[in-house]
């Protein structure tokens, strides 16, 4: 289980947030309830607060928790995106350098020991937050694509060329 794995990792405290799902929280205090270690959240109002004490957060790929944590300048490592608009944020944050992608709880795990023990790597991301929240993000979005929309396009008549010419 990714808590227990989490919890593993010395010196680490770990707060979870579980939203509206009370039964979550429950099973989690059963089987964690006497390691001082963990903190449970249900809802929270202000979750921008909490990133903002943490080392790093361990999310999906939502834009808006995204935003929050780029805003903040908290390091990211995601764990299993969604297919669709999650999976292309995740890439998208991955070239950057800005995240971390995880498949599985023990790359997850292997990812936050080494921002852990990396104040390097910590101050690189946050550099990347600061560049992304600098006022200019929807113009480096729009330089991101028209790069890679004029890659794919040049390879795309590179091989219609060569196709014609060996006709």
């Amino acid at each position: 289980m990714m808590t227990k794995s989490l919890l593993a990792i010395p010196g680490a405290r770990v707060d979870i947030v579980c939203g509206k799902n009370e039964k979550l929280k429950k099973e989690l205090e059963r089987r964690f309830g006497q390691d001082s270690r963990l903190r449970l959240f249900g809802y929270v109002e202000a979750l921008h607060d909490r990133m903002r004490h943490a080392a790093c957060v361990i999310t999906k790929a939502g834009g808006i928790t995204l935003s929050d944590a780029i805003q903040i300048g908290t390091p990211i490592l995601i764990f299993k995106p969604f297919p669709g608009q999650e999976k292309e944020n995740a890439r998208y944050l991955q070239r950057k350098g800005a995240a971390s992608v995880s498949s599985s709880v023990r790359e997850l795990v292997s990812h936050a020991r080494e921002l852990i023990a990396s104040g390097e790597m910590r101050r690189r991301m946050t550099k990347l937050y600061e560049t992304f929240a600098s006022g200019r993000a929807a113009d480096i979005i729009v330089e991101d694509v028209l790069r890679t929309a004029g890659g794919r396009a040049a390879r795309k008549e590179k091989v219609r060329f060569e196709h014609t010419g060996a006709l």
